[in-house]
């Protein structure tokens, strides 16, 4: 199904967060956005539903924006990121005034999802160049090393320096360019 069929389709918010489950539908932000302004009550289990979807599909748009070439960053990819931290955020928003204690179990699943997604691109670059992934893997130990040593802010942007490719946006954000 593609985003038009999700549109125009008849989905209630728990068929649709369904299908977003489902990590192979290319489900746009908008859908589940006009679905959430069209509709009155939300439960707090489906805001925890939407909270979770979105912050898997946020770390999905967030990676392809990161690996996308810095001279042409991919503009979907930003939007479709910043359309889901919006959703997240409100969805957040929503369960931590009901229940506070929820907000580091939140933020900690998000940045997970950010890093599956992340580490999943990266793994799949590293597959078609044996030596980049070696120098990943190389660079990832000395981050963890640089990091126990209290070089917190240093072992971040070395990790993050060699966790994206030469020429992409992550490259570039890590690198301060």
């Amino acid at each position: 199904m593609d985003e038009q069929t999700h549109q125009s389709s008849p989905l209630d918010l728990d068929g649709l967060l369904d299908l977003l489950g489902q990590e192979s539908q290319e489900i746009s932000f908008r859908a589940l956005d006009q679905l959430l302004g069209d509709r009155g009550a939300v439960s707090a289990e489906q805001w925890r539903r939407i909270a979770s979807c979105s912050a898997s599909r946020m770390g999905r748009w967030e990676s392809a924006w990161m690996f996308s070439p810095v001279c042409a960053p991919d503009e979907t990819a930003v939007a479709e990121f910043e359309g889901w931290r919006r959703i997240w955020s409100e969805s957040c928003a929503v369960l931590v005034e009901q229940s506070p204690e929820l907000k580091a179990e939140l933020s900690t699943e998000q940045r997970q999802q950010s890093l599956r997604h992340t580490r999943r691109r990266r793994d799949a670059y590293n597959s078609t160049k044996p030596g980049e992934s070696m120098s990943s893997i190389l660079y990832s130990q000395i981050a963890y090393v640089v990091n126990k040593l209290g070089f917190n802010d240093r072992a971040v942007k070395l990790y993050a320096k060699h966790l994206y490719p030469y020429g992409t946006v992550g490259r570039s954000s890590a690198c301060g360019k």
